[in-house]
């Protein structure tokens, strides 16, 4: 077991060897700098010195001239350590010294106990003589030293300027990712709120200068009919450069700039040096005025079609670089949403108008239409509100409780269920019916060609599957007893004595039966019952 003096300004560095060398067996004292290491080596000679360089209030070489000048160490093996001096100058400078060995920074420790194991090897086999300096003079030993030390703070120097400048970098690229991550939450914030187009593109131009540091930002829509871009919202400094400003479809060179070719072409296109770029030249000379450097232009998409471009002007040149265009791109894929997003709500109140149209005009209406399943008792699944009228509600009649075939009236039922048959042998889905003057024409929805009953007169086609009127055996009409029911046209309903007849069996609190028009329809007018 050797006892070994370790130095250096580090704790980690002093801990991972205190361990190492503790593990073989040897006996460890430990020094932060070479005044502290010298002290405790005079008061109590070690058997082996392994030392760093560069530390403080006494760095390793001073330390090993110190150790060379004193006749009680100078024979005592001393080991360099260092991660600092590494190059071939400063293993020849230590070794120049009197040190023993030259160990660079890091090592595996098997290698690194390999060589300390030799020198206490060669200790102990008396094989380490004492090492004499081979530097002659103080002079020199001050001018290599001052030689090594010069050339090394020369390399910190470098190195922490480098380490400077790539700090500036990273934070240069942080604030930036800050900067775009900012402006693209801004974006997606005013897309959720902004219900108006044009309040939108106006609100994504104020944001992207704001947050997103631009010089110029504007949006411009296709003029198909003139091929010419219109800017539509711009904010920014120098806005008045869009006044009066052409930029076309056409293959002149006024359709060849970043915002033509990106909605001619589909895709981003960026220029980043619009001084010397020559497919900028109809805009130069006002660009470079307004101090525009470098220009990009991302296409705007409704139902992916490009219908315009958003357009960025920076003031330096070569600034669009992958994450900026990333950014940029996806900004206008949002903008591309919300389009999409406005014209579905345009199209869906629409519908939900025309909806709105069609409710009404059924429920004015005297007919009533019924859609039902070709299935036992003919279960319905939707009916017109108006069926009121005839004293059902169509809560009672979708819920299953009152299937289709239960009001059609019992002399129409075996015809019409061999008429259904017959259609759906036919594959005729849906049919439909249209009756006129005591007509009946039947026309299938997939030919769409009309088949005349008599008279071939022409008739009004219903869509839905079948339309009823009501059927009463005995009706009353101010107190007149009327006879049963004809089948006559549907305008029959206008009739005064339709309501009158009606009015006699709710009197009475009956429910009538129906006569249904997808095979027959039954109609009252007068006071006879007519077949068709």
């Amino acid at each position: 077991m050797k006892s070994v003096l370790i130095v250096d300004d580090r704790e980690d560095d002093l801990y991972m060897l205190r361990v190492l060398l503790e593990g073989h067996g040897h006996a460890v004292v430990s020094a932060s700098n070479g005044e502290d290491a010298l002290k405790a080596a005079r008061k109590s000679p070690p058997d082996i010195i392994i030392s760093d360089i560069m530390m403080p209030v006494m760095d390793g070489f001073r330390l090993c001239c110190e150790w060379m000048a004193d006749e009680r160490l100078q024979n005592i093996p001393f080991v360099f350590y260092s991660a600092t001096y590494t190059e071939t100058k400063d293993e020849e400078f230590a070794l120049s010294l009197g040190a023993a060995r030259f160990i660079i920074k890091p090592t595996e420790p098997d290698e690194f106990m390999k060589i300390i194991q030799g020198v206490v090897r060669d200790l102990d086999a008396g094989k380490i003589e004492p090492r004499t300096p081979t530097l002659r003079t103080g002079e020199e030993v001050l001018r290599l030293y001052d030689e090594r030390l010069i050339n090394k703070l020369e390399e910190k120097t470098l190195a922490l300027e480098k380490e400077i400048t790539e700090r500036k970098r990273a934070e240069e690229k942080l604030h930036k990712a800050n900067r775009l991550y900012a402006t693209l939450s801004q974006v997606n914030q005013a897309i959720v709120k902004e219900r108006d187009k044009q309040k939108l593109f106006q609100t994504i131009c104020n944001i992207a200068i704001k947050f997103g540091k631009f010089r110029l930002v504007w949006i411009g829509l296709l003029d198909e009919e003139n091929q010419l871009v219109d800017p539509v919202a711009f904010s920014g400094e120098g806005s008045d450069y869009l006044q009066n400003i052409k930029i076309s479809l056409t293959d002149d060179l006024t359709g060849k700039g970043p915002t033509g070719r990106s909605i001619h072409e589909g895709k981003s296109v960026v220029f980043n040096d619009l001084e010397t770029n020559p497919e900028f030249a109809p805009w130069r000379e006002r660009a470079l005025e307004k101090g525009y450097r470098s220009s990009g232009a991302f296409p705007i998409r409704l139902d992916n079609t490009v219908i315009g471009a958003l357009n960025v002007y920076a003031v330096e040149p070569h600034f669009f670089d992958a994450e900026e265009i990333n950014l940029l791109e996806e900004t206008a894929r949002d903008i591309s949403f919300a389009l999409d997003k406005f014209e579905e709500e345009t199209n869906r109140r629409q519908a939900m108008e025309a909806l709105r149209q069609a409710g009404l005009i059924i429920e004015n209406s005297p007919v009533v239409l019924f859609r039902w399943k070709a299935a036992d008792g003919w279960p319905v699944e939707l009916v017109s509100d108006n069926v009121t009228q005839f004293g059902y509600t169509p809560e009672e009649l979708r819920s299953g409780e009152t299937p289709f075939a239960s009001i059609v009236h019992p002399d129409d039922r075996e015809r019409v269920t061999h008429k259904m048959q017959d259609y759906s042998c036919q594959r005729y889905d849906p049919l439909s019916t249209g009756i006129s003057d005591r007509h009946t024409r039947w026309r299938c929805s997939l030919d769409r060609r009309p088949h005349h009953g008599r008279a071939g007169r022409r008739w009004k086609h219903h869509t839905l599957s079948g339309h009823c009127h009501r059927h009463h055996r005995a009706q009353t009409d101010r107190g007149r007893t009327r006879r049963p029911a004809r089948r006559v046209a549907p305008l029959a309903r206008r009739h005064s004595g339709t309501r009158g007849a009606f009015a006699g069996a709710e009197a009475r609190g009956q429910r009538p039966a129906y006569r249904t028009g997808s095979a027959a329809t039954l109609f009252q007018r007068g006071g006879r019952r007519e077949e068709p």
